[in-house]
């Protein structure tokens, strides 16, 4: 078999297991925000764009697993500010560092490998609705950033 073929094998095997974990929820939105934005996101942008747990999954997605008892919280990490604790942060790192291609050690600059973007792409943003909700995340955080 393929050397290439095995990797996206494991790695559409690793999302699905990503999926019933208590903390799927912010796996799933890290991927979907690094297979939307093709340049990366840093560390702090990331950890901001997670803060609001709640809202990071589209209906679609959450209905999806509704049955799976994600763990959200409600705590956030600063005051002007507001990121996911760092516990949390600790926590996605650890179980995807595998998936993230650093490009910048001095801000720890993600990315995600093509073979992953297509597998988040085929797996959570086939509907439009889907992509949307992402984008306008992305969107609504970069105004309130330049905003700052």
């Amino acid at each position: 078999m393929n050397k290439i073929l095995v990797k996206i094998i494991v790695v559409e095997a690793d999302v699905c297991l990503m999926e019933s974990d208590s903390r799927g929820h912010l796996l799933i939105a890290v991927l979907c925000f690094l297979t939307i934005q093709q340049n990366g996101l840093n560390e702090i942008d990331l950890r901001r764009l997670l803060a609001d747990e709640h809202a990071l999954l589209p209906m679609g997605i959450r209905r999806n697993y509704r049955n799976l008892p994600f763990d959200y919280c409600a705590e956030c990490y600063g005051h002007t500010n507001p990121q996911i604790l760092p516990i949390r942060w600790y926590y996605i790192i650890n179980r995807i560092g595998h998936l993230l291609i650093a490009i910048d050690s001095d801000d720890n600059h993600f990315l995600i490998p093509a073979a992953c973007q297509r597998i988040i792409r085929k797996k959570f943003l086939t509907k439009p609705v889907h992509l949307e909700h992402f984008q306008k995340l992305l969107t609504s955080f970069y105004s309130t950033k330049e905003k700052l």
